[in-house]
């Protein structure tokens, strides 16, 4: 069924299930049953990955609804646009409440890939789910040229999906949800991390003799970063590197793979030392990416709110990638579904790479959102500049340990990315500081360390916050530091 938009204010049926109102825009609906054939130039069909991750999640697609809008250059039409909560040209998407056992998210992709998730608007009428679906403004025209025309043509697949509130993992979801389904989906694990293992989520855990022997000389330890795994964090490392580090360190190279949502880095610290064998010391050099790194400064002793106990664990050496040292603004309740957004847009854009193996954990996140919770992600709220746990560095003394940081200013090829990133930056969370898309790189900096073991990759070195390991500097970087 196709529905014509002619820019005006009412509401238009778009058959039985929803309704549009998208006044200042022009252009047509179409509504499609889920896995029928679309024809759209946003990207259709999804990555397998996010295709199982929504399956294993268990959140199922009900239809998806083809937007083709263009803007009218008429000032009346421009004061008439509907406008999202951030100030952004939008339209108003209402479908029919399916009921208080399930819960309902809208998923919309543009022509150049940017993914944002929608959660129902708690003021949405009885019996009815509202979206407000953010849409950019049109370009402004010229001085002199016509006062009415066609502009900002440009089409949005928006797909409508429905999810239980019991979930099969969680149970009922509430503010315990993510740390449930991170005892089921992210527990805790020492595992080996070898080139031939390091991108495969193998069960294999360190037995008791390997532990012990990680401790009779230098040991390298991989710690990975929020929603993620060492075999998806670190996954796209070169394994000739990985081979080489297993030379330096005489075989001694292992991950730990640890809950990142429901529980701060202090909590993981304690778990890594509950898991090593109290008779045993060790001297560690670590590679860290993202929160990670927050994790190593802790196991450096540098964190009043865990007492590291160096005869136990001594480290010489952190490597932090994209760590938010001072915090990342895109963590707060504010801006925490920019953060879902930006993962599920670089997912759609390079579905081959480590988030796929990361998404389930968003799309975890998605439906708390999507039912309205925010309680129980304090290992995401640890990274919150004005977070208590962020706030305690800097109170105790300063680590003997020495660090190295990975930053990156990052701009995507794709202009209605690279557009919706500048809006997203210098609008709402970063506030025009250089970043990877998830952490400012003066954050990254902020650690106590020197100047010449700073790394900043620029634009024309395309690393976004999920690249560093695939980059042939960091390659570079990982072996003259840690060999050399």
């Amino acid at each position: 069924m196709t529905t014509r938009l002619d820019g005006g204010h009412q509401q238009l049926d778009l058959g039985p299930k929803y309704r549009l109102r998208a006044p200042g825009f022009v252009g047509t609906a179409e509504v499609h049953a889920a896995g029928s054939t679309v024809r759209s130039s946003a990207p259709a069909a999804f990555p397998a990955t996010l295709a199982d991750a929504l399956d294993n999640e268990s959140i199922t697609e009900l239809d998806s609804i083809v937007l083709s809008l263009a803007t009218e250059a008429s000032p009346a039409m421009s004061t008439s646009r509907l406008r999202s909560s951030s100030g952004e040209a939008a339209v108003e998407l209402e479908m029919n409440d399916l009921g208080p056992d399930v819960g309902q998210v809208v998923l919309a992709v543009d022509d150049s890939g940017v993914a944002t998730w929608h959660y129902p608007d708690p003021g949405s009428p009885t019996g009815t789910q509202r979206f407000v679906l953010r849409s950019p403004d049109p370009t402004v025209p010229e001085p002199g040229a016509t006062t009415r025309g066609i502009l900002g043509v440009g089409m949005r697949l928006v797909r409508t999906f429905v999810y239980s509130v019991s979930d099969p993992v969680v149970g009922a979801l509430g503010a315990k949800s993510a740390g449930l389904w991170e005892r089921a989906r992210r527990p805790y694990r020492l595992r080996p991390f070898t080139p031939e293992n390091h991108s495969t989520n193998t069960d294999a855990e360190l037995s008791s003799d390997d532990l012990r022997r990680l401790g009779s000389g230098r040991a390298l330890l991989f710690v990975h970063g929020t929603f993620s795994q060492a075999h998806s964090g670190f996954g796209t490392i070169d394994p000739a590197l990985l081979a080489r580090l297993h030379q330096v360190y005489e075989g001694r190279v292992f991950a730990f793979d640890h809950p990142t949502m429901s529980v701060d880095p202090i909590a993981n610290a304690a778990a890594l030392f509950e898991r090593l064998p109290g008779d045993v010391g060790y001297d560690l050099d670590i590679v860290a990416h993202s929160r990670g790194g927050l994790l190593g400064r802790v196991l450096c002793g540098e964190h009043p709110g865990f007492d590291a106990n160096r005869s136990r664990v001594a480290v010489g050496k952190l490597v932090m990638a994209g760590t938010p040292n001072r915090g990342t603004d895109i963590v707060t309740p504010d801006h925490l579904p920019n953060l879902l957004d930006r993962y599920t847009t670089l997912l759609t854009l390079m579905p081959l790479g480590p988030l796929g193996e990361a998404i389930d954990a968003v799309l975890a996140v998605v439906k708390m959102l999507g039912h309205g919770i925010l309680d129980g992600l304090d290992g995401l709220s640890s990274m919150d500049p004005k977070g208590q746990f962020i706030r305690g560095f800097g109170r105790a003394e300063l680590p003997e340990s020495t660090y190295y940081a990975l930053a990156a200013n990052y701009r995507p090829e794709s202009a209605g990315l690279a557009a919706w990133l500048r809006n997203e930056a210098l609008d709402s969370v970063f506030g025009g500081e250089p970043n990877d898309m998830v952490v400012p790189a003066p954050s990254v900096e902020a650690a106590p360390l020197d100047l010449a073991n700073r790394f900043r990759f620029e634009f024309d070195e395309g690393v976004h916050h999920s690249g560093y390991f695939s980059a042939p500097r960091t390659t570079g970087l990982l072996a003259q530091i840690l060999t050399g």
